[in-house]
């Protein structure tokens, strides 16, 4: 079925985009339990709804976080992983994909964006970090504001060893 979530979250971001280009340019007003990001209409969120409200977090792991990581102060690290040049972080975001998207591309001298992508329901980053590490972050929505997530993280010599996004720009 993960072909059909696909599916069906690329129907719901495409609707979502032609109802923001819909009206009068005002911004929609909805009653998301978070607040939508600049520049993003809130009516493209609304799906996130029908998820429900988020469990407590999970607990944060005593691990040593990888040199190059980056990611917002909110994220709860849940597990590190190394294999050869890569290192794997997995953990969790009181933040949906579209924020953590949105935050990315504005963390101009920390990261540089290369490509990212998102379908609401997901959201991937491509960065090089200020000090030279390439990294790619991957969230998918757990519940109506919050968001699992995954980080690959490798220096220089081992950028080919990350993934990137499927599609975006």
């Amino acid at each position: 079925m993960v072909g059909s979530r696909q599916r069906i979250a690329a129907f719901v971001a495409v609707v979502g985009l032609v109802a923001a280009g819909c009206g009068d340019g005002e911004p929609a007003t909805t009653d998301l339990p978070f607040e939508a990001p600049s520049g993003v209409n809130p009516s493209i969120l609304e799906p996130l709804l029908a998820m429900g409200p988020c469990p407590s977090p999970p607990a944060a792991a005593d691990v040593e976080l990888p040199e190059g990581l980056v990611l917002p102060d909110n994220a709860i690290v849940t597990d590190v992983t190394s294999t050869g040049e890569t290192t794997t972080v997995q953990g969790w975001i009181d933040w949906t994909p579209v924020q953590l998207r949105v935050h990315y591309q504005h963390r101009e001298g920390r990261v540089t964006v290369l490509k990212s992508e998102d379908e609401v329901f997901e959201a991937e980053i491509l960065a090089d970090t200020a000090d030279g590490h390439r990294l790619f972050v991957k969230s998918q929505a757990a519940c109506e504001s919050g968001s699992v997530l995954i980080a690959v993280v490798a220096p220089p010599e081992a950028a080919d060893q990350v993934p990137e996004p499927a599609g975006g720009s």
